[in-house]
């Protein structure tokens, strides 16, 4: 069953499959994984400075009141301001982003060589023992 083009169910795949898949997502993934490692570690210092940020935007709330200037809005939507950027920050990038990056480093790095290792083994397999394999599994 196929809804906008995607299957519901992913597709049975045989092992020469799988593994040719697999195969492709290493060459693929194997230019780019430490930069997008990279990437995922300046995302996580991003958050962490936005959310120091807020702390340091809702710590200054007491000295609002004088440092208003003409035009500027009152202390109290100061406040309301400040709480709002910091529940955003906090609920949006700290909940989802963080963990979100954080299993992508982890598998990135550590699922490589998993992946890796099942290519060369697959490949060492005789034709013979490819077959029983296929045998067994269907």
């Amino acid at each position: 069953m196929r809804i906008l083009g995607m299957t519901l169910w992913p597709e049975k795949l045989s092992d020469e499959q799988y593994v040719e898949q697999t195969r492709k997502r290493l060459q693929k993934l194997g230019r780019w994984r430490y930069f997008i490692a990279l990437i995922s570690l300046v995302t996580i210092i991003l958050i962490v400075f936005l959310i120091f940020q807020g702390i340091h935007l809702l710590g200054n709330i007491a000295d609002m009141g004088r440092t208003t200037r003409q035009g500027a809005p009152n202390p109290a939507r100061q406040i309301v301001y400040a709480i709002y950027y910091l529940a955003v920050v906090i609920g949006g990038f700290a909940g989802f982003v963080f963990g979100n990056t954080v299993s992508h480093i982890a598998f990135i790095l550590f699922a490589y060589r998993k992946d890796k290792l099942l290519v060369e083994c697959w490949d060492a397999l005789s034709d013979a023992e490819k077959s029983r394999l296929r045998q067994r599994s269907s």
